[in-house]
């Protein structure tokens, strides 16, 4: 057997299991006062914009559970099954919000002072720079009732820190897996890029039998000061390179070094900025290292 599953179970009538004592005051605080504000809100309606297509009627919370914690009987396994990327710069492994297998991250980025660890962990070594962070910002296309309950019956996910100028080549990866009739899992992703920073993460959640389930996830994003993640990826400057080629490109080979090189660029303007201008300050500035 794959999996075996632990007693205990709470439906969401029922309130959220207390945080540890080794978790930070404000953790606990933030979670007992998110219950209480889920009890408070009202669900959102068909009326709202982002649930037109949604029916919560059938969404009832005595028949929804916190998923029990099962012992992997063959990690290895498991672990070998999931749809993973030929490359990566570190990966995390839950099965109903516990960690199954030991988190990894590559040794040069770690030197870098990046930071790829359950969220659990982050809590505990990195409690205040998580504080900083951690669900700061309101939520944008769920509702403030389902933030809430997430707030309050989350029990992990990961914490990725990436410190200004550093730039990770390779994704990192997360899996989440949920079993049992009726489990619900939390899964949160606090992700913060300093200013120059670039990084990828890919996220994957299934199921590993053929129960229903439920997951109520909250994408945590920071990066650039005072813009959204919606508006740093579609309204900040850009240059974009849409293509290189130079050299010998017909028939057959030749081994003769390329004289030129070609590329076409392009660039996103934003407001108060002169196409004029921009393209004077490239120009100037490629020259000035040709």
């Amino acid at each position: 057997m794959l999996l075996e599953e632990k007693p205990s179970v709470r439906s969401f009538l029922d309130s959220p299991e207390e945080a540890g004592e080794e978790f930070p005051d404000w953790y606990k605080n933030s979670r007992r006062d998110a219950w209480m504000s889920f009890q408070e809100i009202d669900r959102p309606k068909r009326s709202d914009e982002a649930w037109l297509f949604a029916n919560l009627k059938k969404l009832s919370y005595e028949d929804l559970y916190d998923a029990k914690e099962v012992a992997c009987n063959d990690i290895d396994r498991l672990v070998a099954s999931a749809l993973s990327l030929k490359e990566n710069a570190g990966q995390i492994f839950f099965v109903n919000d516990r960690v199954v297998a030991s988190p990894s991250l590559n040794e040069e980025f770690s030197k870098k002072g990046v930071i790829f660890k359950p969220l659990s962990q982050a809590l505990i070594e990195d409690g205040d720079l998580v504080q900083n962070y951690f669900m700061t910002q309101n939520s944008r296309l769920g509702s403030a009732k389902y933030a809430a309950l997430h707030r309050a019956r989350l029990r992990n996910g990961f914490f990725f820190y990436v410190p200004k100028g550093v730039s990770l080549t390779v994704p990192v990866e997360v899996f989440h897996w949920v079993s049992g009739n009726s489990s619900s899992i939390f899964p949160h992703s606090l992700i913060v890029a300093g200013a120059g920073s670039s990084a990828m993460v890919a996220e994957y959640v299934t199921s590993i039998d053929d129960e229903i389930s439920f997951c109520c996830g909250v994408s945590d994003i920071h990066g650039e000061e005072n813009f959204s993640t919606m508006e740093r990826t579609g309204i900040r400057p850009t240059l974009d390179v849409n293509g290189i080629w130079g050299g010998y490109t017909g028939e057959g080979a030749k081994t003769v070094i390329a004289s030129k090189a070609f590329a076409k660029i392009s660039m996103r303007l934003v407001p108060n900025q002169s196409n004029e201008e921009i393209t004077t300050l490239f120009t100037n500035y490629f020259e000035s290292i040709a």
